[in-house]
């Protein structure tokens, strides 16, 4: 596992890291890697599908 906050080399700020994004499964460690695919199976998703869509403001359909 990997640390989820850093110091910024240049700033001396703590970051912090999305680890979901930054470090795929594949640079797991292969027993880490084979325990979350027990848990999180990999099948494909076949429920109901909704999206759902938020802007900041009301958007009416014209580019003016």
């Amino acid at each position: 596992m990997r640390d989820a906050v850093h110091v910024d080399p240049v700033t001396d700020a703590r970051v912090w890291f999305d680890h979901a994004a930054m470090f795929p499964v594949t640079t797991l460690p292969d027993a880490v890697r084979r325990g979350l695919r027990e848990v999180y199976a990999d099948e494909p998703y076949t429920g109901p599908r909704r999206i759902a869509v938020a802007m900041a403001e009301p958007h009416g359909g014209t580019d003016g």
